[in-house]
């Protein structure tokens, strides 16, 4: 990493792979690939060690992710 530090939060080895088997990994998969925002109602909890979060995970990616009122009020959805 070109002796650049990053600062990732430490997880179980389980959290991980309970992240990787669900379908929570492969809509941050497809946001990272495709340069797309997430919008989730899920909050961050970078202290959890347990479990691993979208908006922790899209973070670490440096995806964007905003919660459905924040969309709406952004104006980014159109209806009709």
């Amino acid at each position: 990493m070109n002796g650049q530090r990053t600062n990732t939060a430490r997880i179980t080895l389980g959290a991980g792979k309970d992240f990787l088997s669900v379908a929570d990994s492969w809509i941050v998969a497809a946001a990272t690939s495709r340069h797309l925002t997430i919008v989730t109602y899920e909050v961050s909890a970078k202290s959890a060690k347990s479990k691993v979060k979208i908006p922790d995970a899209a973070e670490a990616l440096g995806v964007p992710c905003i919660d459905p009122r924040r969309m709406c009020r952004n104006g980014k959805i159109v209806v009709g």
